[in-house]
């Protein structure tokens, strides 16, 4: 990651959001595809899946098997990298190779009966893997970001917060010294309340209580309750 972001320089103009789709795909396809797709076929994985992810709209949702052009790209796009995967877990299997990744995770998953999973089990559960986790993170990454961006007292606390945890960890980065950043967290919390990354949201309430309207109409909203919000931003 750090290495990633060395190219970026002291100060420049950079696409936000494609630059972290390309920082979460590189970290996806390391973590759950492995060295194969990371190595050699990793520019035609990430061209695949943003044609895939592209044809996410309201009419592919409502009418998914209407021949319209980015349908028609969406399937063709699903149906060569349903093959790359395919190759690669049977490549796997028939070599016996393991690595350490996600996908030779999957690859070895048995059922309760015993049966191994297939081939299309496999590739279906890590694409839905990659897109559950890229697509979140990366929106999540942009809109974090953004905001940091948009209000300087927020990011130079950011900062500074991140340069006293990486002092500490002596120049070293892990999940105990991303624990301790407070304001990063904070931070990434409230981009994710002012824009959810996932299309509808399911909240429960931890304890009761009430609500009043403009028109001072009240409303009790019992504990455990469940409700859903929508994002229209997307």
């Amino acid at each position: 990651m750090q290495g990633y972001f060395a190219k970026w320089g002291e100060e420049g103009i950079f696409d936000l959001k494609f630059e972290f789709e390309q920082l979460l795909m590189l970290i996806s396809s390391r973590c759950l595809l492995g060295k194969e797709v990371r190595e050699n076929m990793f520019d035609e994985v990430h061209t695949l899946f943003h044609e895939i992810e592209s044809s996410m709209t309201l009419m592919s949702f409502l009418f998914p098997y209407l021949p319209t052009p980015v349908n028609r790209q969406r399937d063709r796009a699903r149906i060569r990298l349903t093959q790359i995967l395919s190759d690669v877990v049977e490549s796997r299997k028939s070599y016996g190779r393991v690595e350490e990744d996600t996908l030779q995770k999957l690859i070895d998953s048995e059922y309760e009966d015993g049966n191994p999973t297939t081939v299309a089990e496999v590739v279906g559960l890590i694409m839905s893997l990659i897109f559950a986790g890229k697509r979140t993170s990366s929106l999540a990454s942009t809109w974090t970001a953004s905001c940091l961006l948009s209000h300087p007292v927020f990011l130079r606390a950011a900062i500074e917060e991140q340069q006293r945890v990486t002092k500490k960890y002596k120049g070293g980065l892990d999940y105990n010294a991303f624990l301790e950043m407070d304001t990063l967290h904070c931070c990434i919390k409230e981009a994710l309340r002012m824009h959810p990354p996932a299309a509808m949201l399911v909240r429960r309430t931890h304890k009761p209580f009430k609500v009043q309207t403009k028109q001072g109409k009240q409303y009790e909203i019992p504990q455990d309750h469940r409700g859903n919000s929508y994002n229209s931003q997307q």
